[in-house]
């Protein structure tokens, strides 16, 4: 991948992790081999040599992505053969892997499946969807860490794991959630979120008029937080009461600094669409405001900007997730679904979804 190379030089020799112990990829490592001399069981037998590993090291970011793309090729006209026990016929069906076109499909199928059971609407099977609930809100959090806290740049898997772990094991979720069941007094079925990682700096490269900056290619995420506004009557003290999850962000994350996350900065986080902090009351399609706001995009992975092909590598050669959900969004994707094949004869499902168990 010369483009990463010749736009990014500076990245495309740092090595993934120089964390000891952190699981990579066999494939993205480098082995270090010692010949060692084994002394046999008897005495008439010769000694013998062999070749034991000494060290493993991470491979480079360039690397990587030649392993990331090459993975990603092999799947290309991949098929899955299976067997109907009742009549003996077999049928194929083509795989994919996580870094497609028809992956973004799905996920933005998620997301409108999560808008139709918790504001209504019409599924794509003919069926209509009962809101949920009253009043829908959304707010994004945007959680991020430099690349260079300390002028020394960082691996790419050391960035992303400082924020994935701050917001997993570090309190961050925990924060959230005591904002939406204690601070705002929300049961634990109202209020949902959808985390998404996305890269820095998407397309810099191919646009000269826009400035890459230090992070880019790096990883960030996106927090959509989902919850039942009727309850609520201004939503402007609702949207500062997020700063507390920022704070625990900036606490627990150590290359995290405030420039990134400075809420101070935002006059009106109903207005917003650009902070750390982020509310929309009004969200027609959360599948396109998703889309636009997490790096939804459809296309092969080969035509994407170089910056998420860089991105993805670090994902995928850390085996790391780039999206979780809460139960109660994950609960009402699996309850659209549901709903969907019952209204499909071809399914063979005839109840409708909670009828039967």
């Amino acid at each position: 991948m010369t483009e990463f190379a010749t736009e990014y030089p500076h990245l495309a020799d740092l090595p993934l992790s120089e964390t000891h112990g952190r699981k990579l990829r066999r494939i993205v490592t480098e082995a270090e081999w010692e010949k060692e001399f084994v002394d046999p069981d008897h005495p008439l037998e010769d000694s013998f040599a062999v070749d034991s590993l000494r060290s493993r090291s991470a491979g480079t970011w360039l690397d990587a992505i030649h392993a990331f793309l090459r993975a990603h090729h092999e799947y290309d006209g991949m098929m899955a053969r299976f067997e109907d026990r009742e009549s003996g016929d077999e049928f194929d069906v083509p795989l994919a892997d996580a870094w497609g076109k028809e992956y973004s499909k799905k996920q933005y199928a998620r997301a409108r499946a999560l808008q139709r059971q918790m504001s209504g609407g019409k599924r794509p099977s003919g069926g209509k969807a009962a809101p949920a609930w009253d009043d829908p809100v959304t707010v994004m959090l945007t959680l991020t860490a430099s690349s260079v806290p300390d002028g020394d740049r960082l691996p790419p898997v050391e960035q992303m794991d400082a924020i994935h772990d701050a917001f997993s094991y570090g309190g961050v979720r925990d924060t959230l959630r005591n904002v939406m069941e204690y601070h705002l007094d929300l049961d634990s079925e109202q209020w949902g979120y959808w985390l998404q990682a996305e890269p820095h700096g998407m397309g810099t490269a191919a646009d000269p008029d826009k400035d890459a900056g230090l992070n880019a290619c790096y990883t960030h995420i996106h927090v959509g937080v989902y919850f039942d506004g009727a309850g609520f009557g201004d939503l402007r003290p609702v949207a500062s009461e997020f700063e507390r999850v920022i704070d625990k962000h900036l606490e627990v994350c150590d290359p995290a600094g405030w420039s990134a996350h400075d809420y101070d900065a935002i006059d009106d986080y109903l207005q917003e669409d650009d902070g750390c902090i982020s509310m929309n009351a009004d969200v027609g399609n959360l599948g396109s405001y998703l889309a636009a706001y997490m790096g939804g995009y459809t296309e092969d992975l080969l035509d994407k900007p170089i910056e998420y092909i860089a991105w993805g590598a670090v994902y995928w050669s850390a085996a790391r997730q780039r999206t979780t959900r809460s139960q109660t969004v994950n609960q009402a994707i699996r309850a659209d679904r549901c709903e969907q094949r019952a209204e499909n004869e071809e399914s063979g499902q005839v109840d409708a979804h909670g009828e039967r168990i």
